[in-house]
């Protein structure tokens, strides 16, 4: 871990410099979703996750980025993004990024090249979104999701990240915070007919100008 603090700061400011240029055009809205992510599965030790993914909001485009650490392997990309459609609180957005990635058991991957790509839907009803990560030092990695609103403080849906499978989970938002607690069984195919199943439980904290 303390190799991968040491490129953490160069791995952010890649990120950080694809929002200058939108951000100097008086944006909006601007922000940051910082995740926390815990994963517990039987014969496996539980591992934590964090990521963090900032944006500015111009108007019908803006830009966005994601860094994400665990152990052994931080990353990070950031690019623009466009508002395909914006009509009352439904919107449509697609973008697409790059950046580097470090991985600490490959001193080759010191500064490795990712790219990305994401589409995300919301409205009132509720959201989904599906996240496409590819480049050294990993094999592609894809985080989608699709929640619908229940009630005003819960939503329920199913979400899927890759090394981890695909489960049911629930969204629970504290009130008068920005703070949001979700958990659910994941599900994996194993070998032969065996499915893998874990757990996985995050908070999301969100902070906006």
């Amino acid at each position: 871990m303390p190799t991968l603090i040491k490129h953490l700061p160069g791995t952010i400011a890649a990120v950080w410099t694809a929002l200058v240029v939108p951000a100097v055009a008086t944006p909006q809205d601007a922000g940051v979703v910082v995740e926390g992510q815990l994963a517990a599965a039987q014969s496996a030790p539980s591992t934590g996750r964090l990521s963090a993914s900032p944006y500015v909001d111009i108007g019908r485009a803006g830009a966005w980025g994601f860094v994400y650490v665990e152990d052994g392997y931080v990353s990070g990309v950031g690019g623009p993004y466009v508002a395909l459609h914006k009509k009352g609180t439904t919107v449509l957005d697609a973008g697409v990024g790059a950046g580097l990635a470090h991985a600490a058991d490959d001193a080759s991957y010191a500064h490795a090249p990712r790219y990305a790509a994401f589409v995300s839907l919301s409205g009132a009803m509720g959201e989904a979104g599906i996240y496409y990560e590819n480049g050294r030092p990993r094999a592609p990695w894809v985080q989608a999701d699709a929640t619908v609103n229940v009630r005003s403080a819960l939503a329920v849906g199913v979400f899927h990240q890759t090394g981890d499978g695909t489960g049911p989970r629930a969204l629970v938002s504290i009130p008068r915070t920005h703070l949001k607690v979700w958990a659910g069984p994941m599900f994996e195919p194993g070998q032969g007919s065996r499915v893998r199943t874990a757990w996985l439980a995050g908070c999301d904290l969100t902070f906006e100008r």
